[in-house]
């Protein structure tokens, strides 16, 4: 097999293959980030309106809210990194063959290294697209919105929260 493309247009068509997955991924990003903020929203309305008023059907209904957040949340979880699975192999299966066939195609000595080491390296790179990494990437904060510092997101969380927890809280009507 001869190879009449350069090797960045090779790897940039098979990322633009891959390029709906990883849309879909970072928007299944977006709603886990908004469901992370389900028990915290739980925590202030049990605190809001059960404790006060021993309220055993609202907790009840709260209870049922909750579970059906951290369902949603683990389902779309998991669908996420299915997502980035079905990337791998899509990659695997584009790029894989001709790297081979580029490596298998080199008549030096020298061979056998340069083989696995680009093998080695392209298994790196589908690594870091498709796994934990990209997850932990898409997971963090945005750095302009909450400045690269974990506690700023989780207090915006908060904040964000307890906004909600009053507009929708019937003693913030009071």
């Amino acid at each position: 097999m001869q190879i009449i493309a350069p090797p960045n247009e090779i790897i940039a068509a098979a990322l633009r293959a891959c390029r709906r997955h990883f849309i879909a991924v970072a928007a299944f990003s977006a709603l886990l980030n908004l469901l992370f903020l389900v028990p915290m929203l739980y925590m202030l309305q049990v605190y809001d309106r059960v404790i006060p008023t021993r309220g055993t059907l609202t907790l009840f209904f709260l209870t049922l809210v909750l579970l059906f957040g951290l369902i949603s949340l683990a389902l779309l979880d998991f669908v996420r990194s299915r997502l980035l699975v079905r990337a791998s192999i899509r990659l695997d299966r584009q790029l894989a063959g001709i790297l081979l066939d580029t490596s298998l195609a080199r008549r030096d000595r020298t061979f056998d290294a340069v083989a696995r080491q680009a093998m080695r390296e392209f298994d790196v790179l589908r690594q870091v697209l498709t796994g934990p990494a990209i997850i932990a990437l898409c997971d963090a904060p945005m750095p302009a919105r909450n400045r690269c510092w974990p506690g700023r997101r989780m207090s915006g969380r908060w904040a964000c929260a307890a906004r909600w927890s009053a507009a929708i809280s019937p003693s913030a009507i009071r």
